[in-house]
């Protein structure tokens, strides 16, 4: 059976806890320069921090959020977001507060250099987070989240200049470059648009 036809789309049910867990590994598997450093390097923080995040009006709140389900498993996830969240950062650190009871020593950091650039805008519709869990990679996860996107809508995302599979992987869904800048932790990257027809 071809795994492309077992794909679909689902919304995050917040009383799956199995979904939730999931969805807590592929927030700190987005990106290895930001969220192992929000998360202390811990993966299981990042479970535990979950359902606090999902939950709260921060850009992770499940609104926000595309699950991709592989044979009813979740092998992926979009977070697609119109604007930045007002309270963002300050619901962050409440979310850490109330699990952990303590602020890890280099979310700040991501906070002021990474989600605060956020707050100044982008072009259409952002794309902030897209990650695939690596037992589902190369089974066009993420090329069937990124084509389940409304074609009328301009979408931008960020990505490492450097990662060409993942530039391979947006050019092939129609997006181009922006511009590259420099970007937390002074990795050079690029933020690439895909306008809606």
């Amino acid at each position: 059976m071809n795994d492309i036809n077992n794909f679909r789309l689902a919304k995050v049910d917040l009383n799956d806890l199995e979904m939730v867990k999931a969805i807590g590994d592929l927030i700190y598997l987005t990106d290895p320069y930001i969220y192992p450093d929000m998360f202390e390097g811990d993966i299981l923080l990042a479970e535990k921090l979950a359902y606090k995040l999902l939950s709260k009006e921060t850009l992770f709140n499940y609104k926000n959020i595309k699950v991709a389900m592989l044979d009813n498993k979740v092998a992926g996830f979009m977070i697609i977001i119109d604007k930045y969240p007002s309270n963002n950062s300050e619901l962050i650190r409440e979310s850490f507060m109330e699990i952990i009871g303590k602020l890890p020593p280099r979310l700040n950091n991501v906070i002021s250099d990474y989600f605060e650039m956020f707050a100044n805008g982008w072009v259409g519709t952002q794309i902030m987070s897209l990650a695939v869990k690596e037992e589902f990679r190369n089974k066009k996860v993420a090329t069937r989240m990124l084509n389940s996107l409304d074609n009328n809508t301009t979408y931008s995302l960020a990505c490492i200049k450097d990662n060409e599979i993942a530039r391979r992987l947006y050019a092939h869904c129609g997006f181009e470059l922006l511009e590259e800048y420099v970007g937390y932790t002074n990795i050079m990257c690029v933020e690439l648009v895909k306008k809606g027809q």
